[in-house]
């Protein structure tokens, strides 16, 4: 029950850490700036967390040379990850920049499941794990493709740039490869 909560938790955290560093990046008019402020902020947390916790802000030589590779890039994929949100939020709007990434999000998770990368626990891809993954495309269909097919003028309104719609397709996809 703790983890479903946790869960919720951060998927409640995420549109608000979108939309708060979107207006940052309105504010210093850059992404990537607001990104650095947003992990510099989130920097100064961690050092004080790790202090606290560990007692110490270092990680042994050890450690360092028997790892792979692979496992000092989580950083660099959180800051695809969030400046790739801080990017498409003014084309897409906050619902589509959260459930777009979402959707890369399954399917890289499936394929990491089911291959075992970066030394995963494996599960199979199943017919029950592909039909939650196609209704979570067909949700993600309704946000995005039902909005435009009833155009009331509350979203006519809506402060997202307008582009034409193989733009808003392309700013989709890089939504997806954002969140695989």
């Amino acid at each position: 029950m703790l983890s479903l909560m946790l869960g919720v938790g951060v998927g409640i955290i995420l549109p608000m850490q979108t939309a708060i560093n979107s207006r940052l990046r309105m504010v210093v008019d850059s992404a990537f700036i607001s990104s650095m402020i947003s992990f510099t902020v989130g920097t100064i947390f961690l050092i004080f967390g790790s202090f606290i916790t560990a007692g110490s802000l270092t990680v042994s030589k050890n450690v360092i040379v028997h790892q792979p590779w692979w496992i000092w890039i989580g950083g660099l994929l959180g800051v695809i990850y969030l400046t790739g949100n801080i990017i498409l939020f003014p084309y897409l709007g906050s619902v589509q920049t959260v459930i777009i990434p979402v959707l890369g999000q399954i399917i890289m998770s499936m394929l990491i499941d089911n291959y075992g990368w970066f030394a995963s626990p494996t599960h199979s891809l199943t017919v029950t794990r592909v039909i939650g993954a196609i209704l979570v495309f067909v949700g993600v269909l309704f946000a995005v493709a039902l909005p435009k097919l009833l155009q009331t003028t509350k979203f006519k309104d809506s402060p997202v740039k307008v582009q034409p719609t193989g733009a808003n397709w392309l700013w989709r996809m890089t939504g997806i490869l954002t969140g695989a």
